[in-house]
């Protein structure tokens, strides 16, 4: 089975931003994704996008990001769900910085509503230094939420930052599971504070199969097909020009999955 492959829009080049859609196209990828909680594109230009994609033969996997905190309301991500749409994305990323699970439960509730009137599910993503801080406790939200809309996000570093395990990923309802974002990086994080782990986060990764990360092990315990969003930024790529950051990206997954396929042939033989 084919595995669609994403482009995280953290991925695209300063100064690419505006060609995006050409860039994951022109290196290979069968999907991406957009940033637009900062931005707030026309609707002309939503559709514009929309319709290029498609001409291009790409998906628009998800569209970043939902913040829930104190300071927010699910109304608040209407524009976003609705530019989502016009988009025909999947999915849109959700992130929770409250403290106490039954407020990120109650607003995750509403934006699984505000889901089915615009047609795209919701990703929560765990990470070690938000208030959903792994994979258990995404699991456990998503299931109180209880909605059809309502997923949980794996990423490869927030895994193993967050001390979630391979039995755990496993063992998870595939339905809960709609892609996952992945990257490699080093076997310890140089600095394991939540500032660290941010900062790893943001610029510390590696490509797939060029770190530590027991990956292929991730990528094994997903469910089979999903797509993979490929989230790596890293300043050990700073010294790329253009768009060769992209394309190497993209090859470093497509040899970790043959890989995967090689291993996999080699245990039903």
């Amino acid at each position: 089975m084919a595995v669609p492959l994403s482009l995280s829009p953290i991925m695209v080049p300063n100064g690419f931003e505006n060609d995006a859609l050409g860039i994951a196209a022109r290196c290979g990828y069968d999907a991406l994704g957009f940033r637009l909680d900062k931005i707030a594109p026309s609707e002309r230009a939503l559709l514009d996008s929309a319709s290029r994609a498609a001409d291009l033969g790409l998906r628009i996997l998800d569209v970043e990001v939902a913040f829930l905190s104190p300071e927010s309301t699910p109304g608040d991500h209407e524009r976003l769900m609705a530019s989502a749409a016009m988009l025909g994305a999947d999915s849109v990323l959700v992130i929770s910085w409250h403290d106490d699970d039954s407020r990120t439960v109650a607003e995750f509730a509403e934006l699984c509503e505000f889901g089915d009137q615009y047609g795209v599910m919701l990703a929560l993503e765990f990470m070690p230094f938000s208030g959903v801080r792994d994979l258990r406790s995404a699991v456990a939200i998503t299931e109180r939420v209880g909605h059809p809309r309502a997923r949980v996000l794996p990423d490869t570093l927030h895994l193993a930052r967050s001390g979630s395990s391979l039995t755990e990923l496993a063992a998870v309802d595939p339905r809960l599971i709609g892609y996952a974002q992945v990257c490699d990086a080093d076997g310890q994080p140089t600095d394991g504070t939540p500032d660290g782990l941010r900062a790893e986060a943001n610029g510390g990764r590696r490509l797939p199969g060029d770190g530590h990360l027991p990956v292929e092990a991730y990528l094994r315990a997903l469910p089979p097909g999903i797509p993979l969003s490929i989230e790596a930024p890293s300043r050990f790529l700073q010294d790329l020009v253009g768009t060769d950051s992209v394309r190497l990206a993209l090859l470093a997954l497509q040899r970790l999955l043959r890989r995967l396929q090689a291993s996999a042939a080699v245990e039903r033989a």
